[in-house]
């Protein structure tokens, strides 16, 4: 019985010295803050520690079932992977409300990635538009001359 004991004592004694050793919390520096946890679920909304955002003065192709068309779909696919690639990349993401919330009652602002507005990015790359009225056809055709158009050069290189 008395031998029991002794495994049984011995027994306890491993699991606990096996139990998790306590981790140090890493250190931060005191002035920075932590970094805000992004998800993005289409090229011009994202969702930002728990804000659902609307980027600002531009729209990107919209995915299934609101695109008009295949290649609008194909083209909300890469540009939702270029946005996810960039958020993930940024040391640095600010938010800069404009005020206004969209029909769906979502923030609208600006995102700003290391300084960079993302908008204005996604815009220079051909992957978004800045129509005036919100909305952008993109199964039509694209023209220079239309208003908001995306540069259709920019189109014929790959993003990133």
């Amino acid at each position: 019985m008395g031998e029991m004991r002794g495994l049984i004592l011995m027994s306890l004694l491993l699991v606990a010295a096996c139990g998790r050793a306590e981790r140090p919390e890493p250190k931060r520096e005191a002035n920075v803050a932590p970094r805000p946890s992004v998800m993005v679920l289409a090229g011009d909304i994202v969702v930002i520690n728990g804000e659902h955002i609307r980027l600002a003065g531009i729209v990107t192709p919209q995915p299934l079932p609101a695109a008009r068309c295949w290649a609008e779909a194909t083209a909300a696919k890469q540009v939702r992977l270029l946005v996810k690639s960039m958020t993930t990349d940024a040391t640095d993401i600010t938010v800069t409300r404009t005020g206004a919330k969209d029909p769906q009652g979502r923030t609208v602002a600006h995102v700003l990635l290391d300084g960079a507005d993302l908008g204005d990015h996604l815009f220079s790359e051909g992957a978004a538009a800045k129509p005036a009225d919100g909305e952008f056809r993109w199964c039509e055709p694209i023209s220079q001359e239309r208003e908001g158009a995306p540069n259709v050069l920019d189109l014929l290189t790959p993003m990133g």
